[in-house]
């Protein structure tokens, strides 16, 4: 949803910025201002998922027992998860928008035809365009437990490691960390 969406905005013509002339029946674009009051810092957290994938996929590639170490990976990450507090911050407000958004019938439709080609599902009534803001609603809360879930597991590797394997000081540090973030997003 975010990239089309953001693509959408983007390319839209109007010089306009005020959002309570683009909620009128008449309008029919989609402001920039938009994507960044229902995404948040969504594009950042999905920019540190992939460098967080990538240097998963490097570690995996090189793997040795005893050698490769991924408490250190996420301890040095974890500093980067404060993109969730950010966006758990203003995760109500973006719902409030985004109900906003669904008055206007071009919006609906985008939200409902982004769905429908990455489902290839082309039934555009108003079941599917409800249906599609679901999804999308769902999708938006996902990242609210996200840091959470990332401790819980990295406490379980830990919980699983040897105290005298070299990666269980960097999985101990990591552990602390994130889960003193999880607190920090958890209370928003």
């Amino acid at each position: 949803y975010y990239l089309p969406l953001d693509f959408a905005a983007k390319s839209s013509s109007s010089n306009s910025n005020t959002v309570s002339q683009s909620f009128s029946s008449t309008q029919s674009l989609i402001l920039p201002d938009w994507v960044n009051k229902i995404f948040l810092t969504f594009p950042d957290i999905f920019k540190y998922q992939e460098l967080l994938i990538e240097m998963l996929e490097n570690k995996i590639n090189t793997f040795q027992p005893h050698i490769t170490l991924l408490g250190d990976l996420y301890y040095r990450i974890a500093d980067f998860y404060v993109v969730y507090a950010k966006y758990v911050s203003g995760y109500e407000k973006a719902i409030k928008f985004l109900q906003r958004c669904q008055s206007n019938s071009t919006f609906r439709e985008f939200i409902s035809e982004s769905s429908s080609s990455s489902n290839n599902n082309n039934n555009n009534n108003n079941n599917n365009n409800e249906k599609s803001v679901n999804q999308l609603l769902y999708l938006l809360s996902l990242p609210l437990t996200h840091v959470e879930y990332i401790s819980f597991l990295i406490s379980k590797l830990l919980k699983n490691t040897r105290p005298h394997h070299p990666d269980f000081r960097n999985l101990r540090q990591a552990t602390q960390k994130l889960s003193s973030l999880a607190e920090d997003v958890e209370m928003g």
